[in-house]
């Protein structure tokens, strides 16, 4: 018996989707981590720096650390999208599956994107803070 075009389509939109934005997810938390570790670096130097760099890097650590965990939250919610997208196909397909689908990969990419925001705002405010300083 033939399967239906519909659900083969589906099935390898979702494989290619779910590499996609798991290759996003990962990219999320590798610049945050890797943003966090090259403060740790730089605050443990041998000259050390003022208080304020301090202070500052230690926000800045808690927020690369809110954007590690966003990226996680990414993928996981990222698997409960693409779970729900099969099970929109299949024949005793719950109704509202799709609409489910797209809920949970509306929460993926908005924790992505919080990740993201994360870097960005931890890294601008570290930059304006060492270029102020003396």
């Amino acid at each position: 018996m033939d399967e239906n075009p519909n659900a083969i389509r589906a099935r390898e939109d979702a494989k290619d989707a779910n590499t996609a934005a798991r290759t996003a997810g990962q990219s999320a938390m590798l610049i945050n981590g890797g943003a966090a570790t090259a403060i740790l670096a730089f605050i443990s130097k041998d000259g050390g720096v003022g208080q304020a760099i301090m202070n500052t890097a230690a926000i800045c650590l808690g927020i690369y650390a809110l954007g590690v965990c966003c990226g996680a939250f990414a993928l996981v919610t990222l698997g409960y999208a693409i779970d729900w997208l099969s099970f929109s196909w299949e024949k005793d397909a719950l109704e509202n599956s799709y609409a489910k689908s797209t809920r949970w990969a509306k929460i993926s990419n908005a924790t992505c994107i919080v990740a993201l925001i994360c870097f960005l705002s931890a890294s601008g405010w570290l930059a304006i803070e060492l270029y102020h300083s003396p």
